[in-house]
């Protein structure tokens, strides 16, 4: 008997198919929905898939060519997936998933038609990431032309009233894109499409064809560490209600994912390199005004709060970072989340210092004002991240108190779980113990004791003795103690919850 030729697609793998019918004993599969009997070398029993009075149906488990069925009747014939497909009425696929849960078989998936699927995928994207890298590329050359001429002269004039001369503009590639709807969308060598891709453009609502996307702004374009313009921060020119935002930034496009680059780091690398130090601030011109008074080793987060992904960057291109944001609400939740973002990934070979800007100052601001000196004495006063996030735990709460002093303890202890280095973590926790007022065996001992946690009982427990309140069972994962959930009495450690239960039922160890 031929073999059946089945439909197998691809996300199922042949040869588990194959495994799967030689593991099957089709009399035992057959027998639960016909009754058999034995005659000569086969089975037969009434077919199942039409009526008959005499058995005119077979089944040969031992035949040469493999086991299989037939009816000599209705012509069925196969093997236990055609029986049962017939039998279910159910679809190839979802037949050999029955087949495979019946026989205890996880099922193998052949993955090549995906891996087509996803190379395809793959290299459509790339043609798009080069198109949209090639037409961003462009635009930044058509964007520095343009503010060199005269309709670039306000722009020009407010990057000279800023003092970024020439050489400085030339160094980040600065540009202005006029204050116009078509710059970019009327010249012949951008393609609409593709000036959408890559943000450049937008679509129009209510009719064909689209606008540009930057209209009277100063450019700055933003590098990748290789070199390559993949997007756009453009601070606006104009003024009054109708302006927009006074920053606009490109979307995400196939070369640009916000959170992963950092404006400057390109033309900063050399400077980080020689001074193994990074100063990280928000804005555009936080980076671009250092620059031009010899700070050259500046980036920004483009104007969002630090990422993951930056924080990453970071740590591999410094050993000490500077965080330097700006000096209002804003720019202190900034700080914070950049402090905890970084705490446990910080090895004891970095220095992490966080800023504290004057009032209503940023880097750019300070630079021109107060002069380079100025800012460099923030930098060097800026305190440590252990020395930070400990002042922040002293300034969120009081000390006067011992509920104050408690809950900053709690939130003491939970910063020096996150640290990683071991020497850091060390430094944190005496810091934390001297703003404290307690010995460094009295953190270690509250520590402990936070690490114990509820756990279920296997028993009942009585209430507490002392007060009202119920009792709970704890455990720091290798002790058991009892604790009155309201007035906080428990028993002492023990090594079983037997042992810690017979000493709260007795009474004898609560304190």
């Amino acid at each position: 008997m031929a073999k059946a030729a089945w439909y197998v697609p691809a996300m199922i793998r042949q040869d588990f198919i194959q495994r799967l019918v030689a593991q099957i004993d089709l009399a035992g599969l057959v027998g639960e929905y016909v009754e058999l009997r034995k005659s000569s070398n086969t089975l037969e029993g009434l077919c199942p898939f039409h009526a008959e009075k005499s058995p005119s149906f077979k089944v040969f488990p031992e035949a040469a060519e493999g086991a299989h069925y037939h009816c000599f009747g209705c012509g069925a014939h196969g093997g236990p997936v055609e029986f049962m497909m017939q039998r279910l009425s159910r679809g190839f696929v979802e037949t050999i998933r029955f087949l495979s849960q019946r026989e205890g078989m996880a099922v193998e998936y052949d993955n090549r038609d995906q891996d087509e699927h996803e190379k395809k995928r793959r290299e459509e994207e790339g043609q798009i990431r080069q198109r949209v890298a090639g037409a961003v590329r462009k635009a930044a050359g058509e964007y520095h032309k343009r503010l060199f001429a005269p309709e670039g002269a306000n722009a020009k004039d407010e990057l000279e009233r800023r003092g970024v001369g020439d050489e400085v503009i030339l160094k980040f590639s600065l540009g202005f894109a006029p204050d116009a709807w078509d710059t970019l969308t009327s010249d012949w060598a951008f393609n609409h499409t593709t000036l959408i891709e890559a943000g450049l453009a937008v679509r129009r609502a209510s009719s064909k064809g689209c606008y540009d996307m930057f209209r009277n702004r100063i450019m700055f374009p933003i590098f990748t560490q290789r070199g390559d313009v993949v997007a756009f921060g453009g601070r606006t020119m104009a003024t009054g209600g109708n302006s927009g935002p006074k920053y606009l930034n490109s979307p995400e496009t196939q070369a640009y994912s916000k959170g992963t680059e950092l404006f400057g780091l390109y033309q900063a690398r050399e400077a980080i390199r020689a001074q193994g130090h990074v100063i990280v601030s928000e804005g555009y011109f936080d980076v671009v005004t250092p620059a031009q008074h010899g700070i050259e080793n500046v980036v920004s987060t483009c104007g969002t709060a630090l990422t993951e992904q930056q924080r990453d960057v970071l740590l591999k291109i410094a050993t000490k970072i500077t965080f330097c944001f700006d000096g209002d609400s804003a720019g202190a939740k900034a700080t914070r989340r950049a402090a905890e973002l970084i705490l446990p990934f910080v090895t004891d070979d970095h220095d992490i210092r966080l800023c504290k800007m004057p009032k209503g100052q940023d880097p750019d601001s300070l630079v021109r004002e107060k002069g380079r000196e100025e800012f460099l004495a923030v930098l060097s006063n800026a305190p440590t991240l252990s020395q930070y996030l400990m002042d922040e735990l002293i300034g969120s709460g009081t000390l006067e108190s011992p509920e104050g002093k408690t809950a900053i303890a709690v939130q003491a202890i939970k910063q020096w779980r996150r640290i990683a280095a071991p020497v850091l973590g060390t430094f944190f926790r005496q810091r934390a113990c001297e703003k404290l007022g307690i010995a460094v065996a009295e953190f270690e001992r509250l520590v402990a004791v936070l690490n114990w946690k509820a756990v279920h009982a296997e028993v009942e427990l009585p209430g507490c003795p002392f007060c009202p309140g119920s009792a709970q069972l704890m455990s720091d994962g290798e002790r058991f103690a009892v604790r009155c959930g309201t007035c906080k009495c428990r028993t002492y450690a023990k090594d079983s919850q037997a042992e810690a239960i017979k000493d709260w039922t007795g009474r004898s160890g609560a304190m």
